[in-house]
Protein backbone atom coordinates (compact mmCIF):
# COMPACT_ATOMS: atom_id res chain seq x y z
CA UNK A 1 0.00 0.00 0.00
CA UNK A 2 1.52 3.43 -1.37
CA UNK A 3 -0.24 5.86 1.56
CA UNK A 4 1.78 4.04 4.96
CA UNK A 5 5.04 4.10 2.31
CA UNK A 6 4.24 7.96 1.69
CA UNK A 7 3.76 8.54 5.27
CA UNK A 8 6.73 7.42 6.50
CA UNK A 9 8.71 9.06 3.91
CA UNK A 10 6.99 12.58 4.69
CA UNK A 11 7.47 12.12 8.33
CA UNK A 12 11.26 11.68 7.34
CA UNK A 13 11.79 14.54 5.51
CA UNK A 14 10.16 16.51 8.43
CA UNK A 15 6.62 16.75 8.15
CA UNK A 16 4.86 16.68 11.67
CA UNK A 17 2.55 13.52 12.95
CA UNK A 18 -0.24 15.97 13.61
CA UNK A 19 0.20 17.65 9.71
CA UNK A 20 -0.41 14.47 8.43
CA UNK A 21 -3.08 12.89 10.77
CA UNK A 22 -4.98 16.50 9.75
CA UNK A 23 -4.31 16.01 5.92
CA UNK A 24 -5.54 12.65 5.84
CA UNK A 25 -8.50 13.90 8.12
CA UNK A 26 -9.20 16.94 5.77
CA UNK A 27 -9.45 14.03 2.61
CA UNK A 28 -11.48 11.84 4.68
CA UNK A 29 -14.06 14.61 5.30
CA UNK A 30 -14.17 16.05 1.63
CA UNK A 31 -14.77 12.81 0.22
CA UNK A 32 -18.05 12.03 2.77
CA UNK A 33 -18.85 15.69 1.94
CA UNK A 34 -18.31 14.69 -1.87
CA UNK A 35 -20.03 11.46 -1.42
CA UNK A 36 -23.06 13.03 0.40
CA UNK A 37 -23.59 15.34 -2.59
CA UNK A 38 -23.25 12.53 -4.99
CA UNK A 39 -26.02 10.37 -3.36
CA UNK A 40 -28.03 13.65 -3.21
CA UNK A 41 -28.31 14.51 -6.74
CA UNK A 42 -31.08 13.49 -8.97
CA UNK A 43 -30.80 10.21 -10.91
CA UNK A 44 -29.78 11.23 -14.55
CA UNK A 45 -32.24 11.41 -17.27
CA UNK A 46 -31.46 8.28 -19.47
CA UNK A 47 -32.23 10.54 -22.64
CA UNK A 48 -29.25 12.51 -22.03
CA UNK A 49 -27.29 9.40 -21.59
CA UNK A 50 -24.90 9.84 -24.79
CA UNK A 51 -24.77 14.00 -24.66
CA UNK A 52 -21.30 14.08 -23.03
CA UNK A 53 -20.27 11.18 -24.65
CA UNK A 54 -18.51 13.17 -27.62
CA UNK A 55 -17.57 17.14 -27.36
CA UNK A 56 -19.22 19.06 -29.65
CA UNK A 57 -17.25 19.51 -32.93
CA UNK A 58 -15.28 22.63 -33.35
CA UNK A 59 -15.86 23.07 -36.71
CA UNK A 60 -19.35 23.12 -38.20
CA UNK A 61 -18.35 23.29 -42.11
CA UNK A 62 -15.46 23.24 -44.23
CA UNK A 63 -13.91 25.86 -45.28
CA UNK A 64 -11.12 27.12 -47.76
CA UNK A 65 -9.81 24.77 -50.08
CA UNK A 66 -8.56 21.52 -49.86
CA UNK A 67 -5.94 21.72 -52.22
CA UNK A 68 -5.18 25.35 -52.78
CA UNK A 69 -4.13 25.93 -56.94
CA UNK A 70 0.07 26.13 -56.30
CA UNK A 71 0.06 24.74 -52.98
CA UNK A 72 2.38 21.90 -52.33
CA UNK A 73 1.56 18.58 -51.70
CA UNK A 74 1.80 17.70 -47.39
CA UNK A 75 1.79 13.67 -46.25
CA UNK A 76 -0.73 13.24 -43.49
CA UNK A 77 1.88 12.77 -41.06
CA UNK A 78 3.59 16.05 -42.21
CA UNK A 79 0.21 17.89 -41.77
CA UNK A 80 -0.17 16.17 -37.82
CA UNK A 81 3.26 17.88 -37.06
CA UNK A 82 2.57 20.78 -37.89
CA UNK A 83 -0.67 21.15 -36.30
CA UNK A 84 1.43 19.55 -33.45
CA UNK A 85 3.77 21.82 -33.71
CA UNK A 86 1.14 25.16 -34.11
CA UNK A 87 -0.35 23.86 -30.96
CA UNK A 88 2.58 23.60 -28.63
CA UNK A 89 3.74 27.19 -29.95
CA UNK A 90 0.25 28.49 -29.58
CA UNK A 91 -0.05 27.33 -26.15
CA UNK A 92 2.42 27.00 -23.46
CA UNK A 93 0.51 24.51 -21.29
CA UNK A 94 0.18 21.82 -23.83
CA UNK A 95 2.00 18.68 -23.47
CA UNK A 96 2.66 16.02 -26.52
CA UNK A 97 3.29 12.55 -24.85
CA UNK A 98 3.10 9.17 -25.93
CA UNK A 99 4.93 5.50 -27.20
CA UNK A 100 8.78 6.88 -28.13
CA UNK A 101 7.83 10.21 -29.19
CA UNK A 102 10.44 12.35 -27.05
CA UNK A 103 13.72 12.70 -27.45
CA UNK A 104 15.77 11.88 -30.82
CA UNK A 105 13.80 8.80 -31.91
CA UNK A 106 10.06 10.99 -32.33
CA UNK A 107 7.55 8.37 -32.52
CA UNK A 108 7.75 5.29 -34.65
CA UNK A 109 7.36 7.42 -37.78
CA UNK A 110 9.97 10.39 -36.68
CA UNK A 111 6.43 12.34 -36.83
CA UNK A 112 7.60 14.16 -33.43
CA UNK A 113 11.40 14.39 -34.58
CA UNK A 114 12.74 17.26 -33.10
CA UNK A 115 9.74 18.42 -31.29
CA UNK A 116 11.46 18.02 -28.04
CA UNK A 117 14.39 19.38 -29.10
CA UNK A 118 12.17 23.00 -30.12
CA UNK A 119 9.79 22.71 -26.52
CA UNK A 120 12.10 20.78 -24.43
CA UNK A 121 11.78 17.41 -22.60
CA UNK A 122 9.17 18.49 -20.28
CA UNK A 123 6.62 19.24 -23.00
CA UNK A 124 7.50 16.35 -25.05
CA UNK A 125 8.13 12.90 -23.69
CA UNK A 126 7.95 9.63 -23.61
CA UNK A 127 6.04 7.31 -21.96
CA UNK A 128 5.17 3.62 -21.32
CA UNK A 129 3.30 1.44 -23.96
CA UNK A 130 0.16 1.78 -21.63
CA UNK A 131 -3.03 2.89 -22.79
CA UNK A 132 -4.96 3.43 -19.72
CA UNK A 133 -1.97 5.26 -18.05
CA UNK A 134 -2.24 7.68 -21.14
CA UNK A 135 -6.03 7.98 -21.38
CA UNK A 136 -5.93 8.48 -18.07
CA UNK A 137 -3.52 11.22 -17.41
CA UNK A 138 -5.44 13.10 -20.04
CA UNK A 139 -8.13 13.13 -18.02
CA UNK A 140 -6.73 14.34 -14.96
Amino acid sequence: DPLPRLHRRLLHLGLAEAELTGLAAQARATVRQDWAQALAAPDPDPATFADHEFAPPAVLAEAGERAPVGAAKVLMVDAALHAVDDILREFPEALFYGQDVGGELGGVFREAALLAKKFGDYRVFNTPIQEAYIVGSTAG
